[in-house]
């Protein structure tokens, strides 16, 4: 680098204008504003999912409408409504029915696995260890037994 260069670089960076203690204080208002503002949008946000989440319940809530005019009958279209909510009422009543029968049997399937003598199903008198409720295979049914004259 030449001794002219030099000097040029020098002289460059002492004569940068400092910047006014002014400026930094409009900086410091635009960065609250621009905080406020995100805080708008952030608020503006959670109200629109706010209505989103009530629109698609009220959707949800009402039987499906025809795309066009509906030409059915008063009587027609108020007993279709209530059909379409009896079996909406019939789902909901099929799904508890069905959480029923999983926690049974899941209940059954502990009692299972604890190996629980349970002497409505063995009868009073049956040891369960000893109790097979099993098909013999045609080995054992052909096999010859003792006292058959075999």
């Amino acid at each position: 680098m030449s001794v002219l260069s030099t000097l040029a670089l020098l002289v460059t960076a002492a004569v940068r204008p400092k910047p006014k203690p002014s400026l930094f204080k409009l900086i410091d208002a635009l960065e609250a504003r621009v905080a406020f503002l995100e805080g708008e949008r952030d608020d503006w946000r959670a109200r629109a999912e706010a209505w989103r989440e009530r629109a698609i319940d009220r959707i949800d809530a009402r039987p499906p409408q025809p795309a066009g005019p509906d030409f059915r009958s008063p009587e027609l279209a108020r007993a279709q409504e209530l059909q379409w909510y009896a079996a909406q009422q019939q789902l909901a009543q099929q799904s508890q029915n069905y959480q029923q029968c999983a926690q049974m049997a899941q209940q059954n399937q502990l009692a299972a696995q604890q190996n629980l003598y349970n002497p409505a199903v063995y009868g009073p008198g049956v040891d369960p260890e000893l109790w097979c409720n099993c098909v013999p295979s045609r080995a054992q049914v052909w096999a010859a037994r003792p006292g058959d004259g075999a």
